[in-house]
């Protein structure tokens, strides 16, 4: 579980982003994941929630984009990251870690493991060290 200290740490909704990008792909487009996750992208979405998350936008599902580096692409990745970034922010309803955690390990809390944790922990480091 979180240290007391980690779950009452506070950043607003852009130094999120810039925090989960930064740590995700250090702001880099059209990425994949180098460990072969398949996520992909700036903010390293993986497929079927990249293509969800453009549903829900209004945007076709564009896997080619999420792979390019050119402006279209990173528009397409800008607002598929963002939608990631808003639902998980909107999950942690205040609470940073949580809302990284959200962001990394999904909606499914009872499958966040020691990774996932590690990953709220890490998101909140890099915010201090902003």
């Amino acid at each position: 579980m979180l240290e007391t200290a980690l779950a009452a740490f506070t950043a607003d909704r852009a130094a999120f982003g810039r925090a989960i990008v930064g740590q995700e792909t250090g702001g880099r487009y059209g990425i994949a994941n180098a460990q072969g996750s398949g996520a992909i992208g700036l903010g390293q979405q993986m497929p079927a929630t990249a293509k969800v998350l453009a549903g829900r936008l209004g945007l076709p599902w564009r896997p080619d984009l999420m792979s390019g580096t050119d402006q279209a692409s990173r528009s397409y990745q800008d607002a598929i990251t963002n939608a990631a970034l808003d639902e998980a922010w909107a999950a942690g309803k205040g609470d940073v870690s949580q809302a990284a955690m959200y962001y990394f390990g999904g909606s499914d809390r009872g499958k966040w493991g020691a990774k996932t944790q590690q990953y709220g922990r890490d998101i909140i480091a890099r915010l201090r060290g902003m």
